[in-house]
């Protein structure tokens, strides 16, 4: 169909804190976007689309940024299978669709959203849902269902 390219970049602007934000770049017919994935690090930290050793944590978050490159190319896959011309809006809308949940264990999705706090470097938010988490399994057990 066309011309298009994935990669993870560190945003050009630096934080009061001295670290970036890491993006998915997609690049379509020679125009762009990218979209923050909530992670921060300093410039020295990463380097061809991934982190260094000197990151914490560094192999975990590659693997990560791994998935979601796999998800950035999977919704590309789809849209030309469907033959569909799609535009960076629509790229981006797409990805940031949340997943939807249904009939799902919401200890599970706790565990989820702990996560990504603590990839986005938020941790006292998550000690936060982490303590409704064990207050939830106290009071009802691991096994608490919801539908969407």
């Amino acid at each position: 169909m066309s011309n298009i390219t994935i990669k993870i970049v560190l945003q050009d602007k630096t934080q009061s804190d001295g670290m970036n934000y890491v993006a998915l770049r997609i690049t379509k017919n020679r125009k762009k976007t990218e979209i923050s994935l909530g992670i921060k690090c300093r410039p020295e930290d990463f380097g061809n689309q991934e982190f260094n050793k000197t990151y914490p944590s560094y192999r975990s978050f590659n693997d990560e940024l791994l998935k979601l490159k796999g998800k950035a190319i999977q919704i590309i896959d789809d849209f030309e299978s469907d033959m569909y011309d799609f535009s960076l809006d629509e790229f981006k809308g797409k990805f940031k669709e949340a997943p939807k949940y249904q009939d799902s264990c919401i200890i599970k999705f706790i565990n989820e959203i702990i996560d990504e706090l603590l990839r986005s470097g938020r941790t006292g938010n998550a000690r936060a849902f982490d303590e409704t988490k064990k207050a939830l399994i106290r009071f009802a057990g691991k096994q608490i269902s919801f539908k969407a």
